[in-house]
């Protein structure tokens, strides 16, 4: 009697391997059938495969492109009534007389429209009234000769360059003598050349200089050189 076992098995490896041959075609070729005509089901592993890149395109589009602010997130200036600059946009004083030389009651003062802004854009006052730097729960009051660097919106971290300025709310300042991490309240700070003035008003704030670190004192005037 002659053994067909062999040849059994070998029929039988011929049917699988052409069997995923047939799988892999209907799938990389987008037929969705395979060799008998029927439906490809897709794996656990070929659909998690396909599936995170398109999470991660979700995200992208949701947190937005680049690195810019999540949804809800507001990164913006506001000019006051005077000269101002964001960014490449700049604003300068506008005319709000009237035929007679007076400032219209509807005009008189009213602040420009807020100027949307990005780390690394330059914010500043050049004279008028203060700008406000916008950045989530945090402000930062520019007032005129002001100027100041955007480094980061989460967290929010800006960088005094030069003028005085009023902080409020959570935010993080940088200057050229120390880094002042506002958690809550109102912040007064000032740059000239003796060095760095600043007094803490209201809230919670702490300093990092060379000279050392540590809490601010609500109403203490400190000089940081």
């Amino acid at each position: 009697m002659t053994n067909h076992k062999p040849d059994d098995l070998d029929r039988r490896r011929d049917e699988i391997v052409a069997d995923l041959s047939a799988r892999i075609a209907g799938v990389s070729g987008g037929g969705g059938l395979g060799a008998r005509g029927g439906p490809l089901r897709l794996s656990r592993i070929r659909l998690r495969t396909l599936l995170l890149p398109a999470f991660a395109l979700g995200l992208m589009l949701y947190f937005g492109e680049g690195g810019a602010a999540p949804l809800g997130v507001e990164a913006a200036f506001e000019p006051g009534s005077g000269g101002a600059f964001a960014g490449f946009v700049e604003v300068k004083p506008k005319d709000r007389t009237s035929g007679a030389g007076s400032p219209t009651p509807a005009d008189a003062g009213a602040p420009s429209a807020a100027i949307p802004v990005e780390p690394g854009d330059m914010v500043g006052t050049t004279d008028g009234s203060p700008g406000t730097l916008t950045l989530g729960r945090g402000r930062l009051e520019l007032h005129a000769g002001s100027r100041a660097l955007l480094e980061s919106v989460v967290p929010p971290r800006v960088r005094l360059i030069s003028g005085t300025a009023v902080a409020r709310g959570q935010l993080r300042v940088l200057t050229p003598h120390g880094l002042l991490d506002l958690q809550e309240g109102e912040l007064w700070l000032g740059i000239s050349p003796e060095g760095l003035r600043l007094t803490l008003r209201s809230g919670e704030a702490s300093l990092v200089s060379p000279d050392g670190a540590g809490p601010l004192l609500v109403g203490e005037e400190r000089l940081v050189r």
